[in-house]
């Protein structure tokens, strides 16, 4: 299956009962870095709500997960990290 939408939780839920899917793929959010400083109740709404969503709806399924995100930081956490190997 291509895409399903997942800000709702009965139709996700029903959708991943019906499909029984090996893997999910969630590479749905917010990219804009601006947009997600300036409104962050929209940036939780779509990079974080639905992927714990679907960790809720997955539970103990033998179903595996994938969270696509983007490698954006906000300035003020930048001397924190300052590399990839610092992950």
């Amino acid at each position: 299956h291509d895409a399903l939408p997942i800000s709702n939780k009965a139709n996700l839920k029903k959708d991943i009962e019906e499909l029984d899917p090996d893997i999910i793929i969630n590479s749905a959010g917010l990219t804009s870095f601006r947009e997600s400083e300036s409104e962050p109740k929209k940036a939780r709404s779509l990079n974080f709500m639905p992927s714990k969503l679907i960790t809720e709806l997955i539970g103990t399924r033998p179903i595996s997960y994938c969270y696509i995100s983007t490698d954006a930081r906000s300035e003020e956490h930048t001397s924190e990290l300052q590399s990839h190997s610092d992950l």
